[in-house]
């Protein structure tokens, strides 16, 4: 009685660990995710949500192409969520957690299928399984509102490998496999490849029958024709996308390997963990597990299901990451996998990657079981490289995590203050934050106010009469709006400008102060603004409010733009909530 008690006390407490990094990563994004659309999320689904509202949708807004994808089934989802409540973007960011949540849940499913030989490393393998998925290196995928549509095409792919290992009818799988291969293919690029790695298998009794086999050629004839006909209209007015660089050639298969090991060593990236490193150690274990499954299926045929949700994964994910290389190679790898938090980096690669390791722990789990009855001696080898491997990833973990704890900070800051520039893009139309959310600021001002108008977004922008508040120069003698303080230069153009803003009717701190430069002439020309909350108690004591303490501002700002006429910098405190502008006392002198 007490051995089972103590069974079923480590079996619990082994499936609590398992989830801790799936509250841990839920943790992290609602924390840390801030609602506005970044880079090509104001084209796709941005346009075709617009068209949506102006009720001039057309098929072509759904197909158009964005980058080399066909976007459908995601302008689709967001289009439904749209009727309901107005876009946030953080929609999107609980749809790529959920849809990490599904695919944690297909892994176990599969793994479970040999529930009866192992209980308890069943549940080990979920728990890395889970650490991956859910692993620090993903925590700013989690922060993006568009990364689910990576992830669907995978869930397709899980939907045909069950449908494959079921039991129903032929015909009924070819409608299923056809169908979830379509929903992939207009998801995201990648999804291409279910179409050949989704095939739908006949069970033995059905291709063994003579009679049934000319059914079978008539069905698989169909689905050929499925593809052809989906991935001809993918291809329809296709265009080579202008950003992209020319794709690799066959002599470019050194960068290409390169790129590849790199991909593959960014779900363990760290400042301690060299990318290249860690993608050649993954890399060669995944080739050698492979190898050794595929040479025990031909030796042991009865182990094929076993074996194929997770060769079908491998195949799919390393498609997915050499699609990436191809179409990718020639920017550069490393400037690629760059992990700026402007727009987006090469954080987001790592969601494919991933999954080639999901596939290893797949292989690795059933060569284990397979090969259990060997010996002891083989036994005790695997279990110590188990252990050596395991420890080498909780150790890459903990860094990925000590690291980003700080960057997600920094990336809700970044996102915060594209948000700041969204917000005041009607007063400050020119302003240079703008292209922290979207990279081509000219004319963009217009978009961001017809999507407001349609209720495509709901965010308060700067009204006339504030933009016409600013543009004159600031001037006061006292203190009652706040002050700049500081003016410290940094390198390339950036300036550490400090102070406090408050609205002098309410005793309470402004959302914002809008800086400008002062030229000779007296001419003031706002360029920015930048938000308070930088907490100053002092000025709590002073005013006698504890509201105060949120009144300060200590920012960094670029003013490598700034022409040499320019003399001074001065201020506004805005209250964006009343609309209202009050001039603050100071001015910082440039020379």
């Amino acid at each position: 009685m007490h051995e089972a008690r103590s069974h079923l006390l480590k079996t619990w407490s082994l499936l609590l660990l398992t989830l801790s990094p799936v509250f841990l990563a839920a943790t992290f994004q609602t924390r840390y995710w801030v609602n506005i659309p970044i880079s090509d999320e104001w084209d796709a689904p941005g346009i075709a949500l617009l068209h949506y509202f102006q009720d001039r949708l057309t098929w072509q807004d759904l197909f158009a192409q964005h980058n080399e994808a066909r976007l459908v089934v995601p302008r689709l989802i967001h289009i439904a969520m749209a009727t309901v409540v107005p876009w946030d973007v953080r929609q999107g960011m609980v749809l790529t957690f959920l849809s990490a949540c599904l695919s944690s849940v297909a892994v176990f499913f599969f793994l479970r299928r040999r529930r009866s030989e192992a209980a308890r490393p069943l549940l080990f393998c979920w728990l890395v399984v889970n650490f991956l998925l859910f692993a620090p290196s993903q925590y700013e995928n989690f922060l993006c509102g568009f990364i689910f549509e990576i992830y669907l095409p995978f869930l397709c792919l899980f939907g045909s490998i069950a449908i494959n290992l079921s039991t129903i009818r032929f015909p009924l799988k070819v409608g299923i496999c056809s169908l979830l291969a379509l929903v992939a293919s207009y998801s995201f690029g990648h999804g291409l490849l279910l179409w050949l790695i989704g095939l739908p298998i006949a069970v033995r009794s059905e291709y063994t029958n003579r009679p049934l086999k000319w059914s079978l050629a008539a069905w698989y004839l169909l689905y050929l024709l499925f593809a052809i006909c989906a991935i001809a209209l993918y291809f329809v007015g296709y265009r080579h996308p202008p950003v992209a660089p020319h794709p690799a050639s066959i002599k470019q298969a050194p960068q290409i390997v390169d790129f590849l090991v790199v991909w593959l060593g960014g779900v363990l990236r760290s400042a301690c963990v060299n990318p290249r490193f860690a993608g050649t150690l993954v890399g060669l274990t995944f080739l050698a597990a492979v190898a050794w499954s595929v040479h025990y299926i031909r030796r042991n045929t009865e182990r094929v299901k076993a074996y194929y949700p997770w060769l079908a994964l491998a195949m799919f994910s390393l498609g997915a990451g050499s699609l990436t290389a191809i179409s990718r190679v020639n920017l550069g790898t490393d400037l690629v996998f760059n992990t700026s938090y402007n727009l987006f980096s090469g954080v987001r690669y790592n969601v494919t990657a991933v999954f080639v390791y999901i596939s290893l722990v797949g292989l690795l789990f059933n060569l284990y079981l397979d090969h259990l009855p060997s010996g002891r001696v083989w036994k005790n080898q695997f279990v110590l490289a188990t252990a050596v491997c395991t420890t080498l990833f909780i150790v890459a973990w903990i860094y990925m995590l000590a690291e980003e704890r700080q960057r997600v900070v920094l990336f809700k800051e970044n996102r915060e203050r594209a948000r700041t520039a969204i917000k005041w893009i009607t007063a400050l139309p020119n302003n240079r934050e703008i292209s922290l959310a979207y990279p081509y600021v000219e004319g963009f001002w217009q978009r961001v106010v017809d999507m407001n108008r349609y209720g495509v977004i709901s965010m308060r922008l700067a009204s006339e009469k504030l933009r016409q508040a600013i543009s004159r120069p600031p001037s006061t003698d006292t203190l009652e709006a706040g002050h700049l303080d500081l003016l410290v230069p940094h390198p390339n153009g950036q300036y550490r400008i400090a102070g406090w803003a408050r609205n002098p009717r309410q005793n309470r701190p402004v959302q914002y102060i809008v800086l400008g430069w002062q030229t000779r002439d007296d001419s003031f020309h706002p360029f920015t603004a930048l938000p308070t909350g930088h907490q100053r108690p002092d000025l709590s004591q002073v005013f006698k409010s504890k509201v105060m303490i949120n009144a300060g501002f200590d920012e960094s700002v670029d003013c490598s733009k700034v022409p040499a006429e320019a003399k001074m910098f001065k201020a506004w405190a805005v209250d964006f909530d009343q609309q209202q502008a009050f001039p603050l006392q100071g001015s910082l002198h440039l020379k």
